[in-house]
């Protein structure tokens, strides 16, 4: 998981991310952002991007579950 507050996320701004993943041998990561919600994919890697809110309120949901 990594954490971006900016107005908006580009390809630029996972590209150390997606070298983490490939030098760790993982398939995905989540980033929290400040508002933007998309995707990011390079070969068979994943990097899925939530708002931070969005994330909070899920995660809440699903530890009272």
């Amino acid at each position: 998981m990594e954490i971006k507050i900016k107005d908006k996320i580009r390809t630029d701004d996972v590209k150390t991310l997606f070298k983490f993943l490939e030098r760790n041998k993982l398939g995905k990561a989540l980033l929290i952002t400040l508002d933007t919600e998309t995707k990011f994919e390079k070969e068979s890697l994943l990097i899925e991007a939530v708002p931070y809110w969005k994330y909070w309120s899920i995660k809440s949901r699903c530890e009272k579950g």
